[in-house]
């Protein structure tokens, strides 16, 4: 049981490709978002540039 247990608890792997694509994809919304509302546009118009 014990072992059951210490298999759930490890920490996942890291994938640092994933990360990477996570963290570009957070900043380039980050980004849309200030020039969305630098323009006087919305995001969605921005994402589609």
């Amino acid at each position: 049981m014990e072992n059951a247990i210490a298999r759930k608890l490890d920490p996942p792997e890291i994938n640092p490709i994933e990360i990477e694509s996570v963290l570009l994809n957070r900043l380039a919304s980050v980004g849309q978002k200030s020039y969305a509302e630098h323009m006087g546009i919305s995001e969605s118009t921005v994402s589609r540039r």
